[in-house]
């Protein structure tokens, strides 16, 4: 990943934006984000809701609002590239970044970097 220099070079876009900015990106590809959600909308745009941004998840329990808004970055652009939901594993893992960690963890420890899992090294 790099950034370019002009939109007309990048294959995928990632856009703070409103929630109802973030509704009319989501709608051209199919989602109904309701204000609430952000996507990828399968025009190379990965829209996150600045709402959320700004407050992190209201539905689940995340240990620091930059881990939040890693996951939020790269599950979007997870999509992007091609990736689907995920599933967790087994109750206690470490969630893949791909599992849709701002409703709930479904057993699965919070984590926003993409796998290997965990934060990158400093």
């Amino acid at each position: 990943m790099r950034r370019v220099g002009s939109t007309a070079d990048a294959k995928i876009r990632v856009v703070l934006a409103t929630p109802s900015k973030v509704d009319a990106y989501c709608r051209r590809g199919g989602a109904y984000t309701g204000g609430k959600w952000s996507c990828f909308n399968g025009f190379g745009v990965a829209a996150l809701n600045a709402k959320r941004w700004r407050t992190g998840p209201t539905t689940a329990h995340y240990p620091s609002l930059d881990q939040y808004r890693a996951y939020l970055v790269d599950h979007e652009v997870g999509h992007g590239l091609g990736y689907g939901h995920r599933t967790c594993p087994r109750k206690g893992a470490l969630a893949n970044v791909m599992l849709p960690q701002s409703r709930v963890f479904y057993g699965c420890r919070p984590n926003g970097w993409p796998y290997p899992h965990g934060a990158p090294a400093r």
